[in-house]
């Protein structure tokens, strides 16, 4: 690890098997204008990258797994690490995605300010691609601006763009790391969690990542999955005297019942999918 100052954020990035779109990712994070540390943690990667070279000159801990654990393993096996130092607040982003430059500084200005906010993350844009990685669609999602209104977005989906949100540490000092019970949906769990522990979760209207998604992602190999993980989640927090909750759970349902591509078109005229 390059030694530096200990910096306020702590950036969580598990990788598996990284090609060149590791480069953008790291290029996007060179940029940002406030100080981080970036926790990168290769999840038992079949091929060798050379991260050393990759994150020359950064404030970086490179993590090397053993074995392949997913993501949930990654995350928390980074979580350890960062929870070892003083850091207040923790980032997430993942191996491809790339941050505007002042993501980072946006998102701590807005925690020094506002203590009563343990969750926040901002709009993103989602750039749909085909097998030709052409520009199909590209759409702009804006998550719930209140704490209010977030609570409100648990009942259907997570109120959040889980890669680019800062959690205090707090969260997970007092409600554990992410679980393995809900593959797929462990973000969305982990926001189920934090609410139910009277943490608040908002949102910046600010654009502050920006997310490729293709045939091959992996959000869109593990859609069925996530969907009924959704699911379960949903029926184990369900509050069968809220019409939205009962709203929250029929919608999933629908979800998982349609055909795949009838929800990628749906996306793209409707937000907050």
């Amino acid at each position: 690890m390059t030694s530096h100052p200990s910096p306020a954020i702590a950036v969580l990035m598990p990788v598996y098997n990284p090609d060149a779109e590791l480069k953008l990712t790291l290029e996007s994070l060179r940029g940002q204008t406030a100080p981080f540390r970036l926790f990168l943690v290769d999840d038992g990667s079949k091929v060798h990258t050379d991260y050393e070279t990759l994150t020359h000159g950064m404030d970086v801990m490179i993590i090397r797994l053993k074995q392949n654990l997913g993501i949930t393993g990654a995350m928390n096996a980074g979580l350890k690490e960062i929870l070892r130092g003083h850091f207040p607040y923790i980032a997430r982003i993942d191996c491809g995605d790339v941050c505007t430059p002042d993501r980072l500084s946006k998102q701590k200005d807005f925690l020094d300010h506002n203590p009563e906010i343990a969750i926040i993350g901002g709009a993103c844009e989602f750039r749909d691609r085909n097998e030709r990685y052409e520009l199909v669609n590209k759409r702009v999602v804006v998550f719930p601006l209140t704490p209010e209104d977030s609570r409100k977005r648990l009942s259907s989906n997570s109120p959040v763009c889980h890669p680019a949100v800062i959690i205090r540490r707090q969260v997970f000092e007092k409600i554990g790391f992410y679980s393995e019970a809900y593959p797929a949906a462990e973000d969305y769990d982990l926001m189920w969690r934090a609410s139910s522990a009277g943490f608040n979760i908002s949102n910046l209207s600010d654009m502050l990542l920006i997310k490729e998604v293709t045939p091959g992602s992996i959000s869109v190999k593990r859609r069925r999955r996530q969907i009924y993980s959704r699911l379960r989640i949903q029926w184990a927090n369900a509050n069968f005297a809220s019409l939205a909750s009962l709203k929250g759970l029929l919608r999933t349902i629908l979800i998982f019942a349609a055909p795949a591509q009838l929800i990628e078109s749906l996306k793209k005229t409707l937000s907050g999918y």
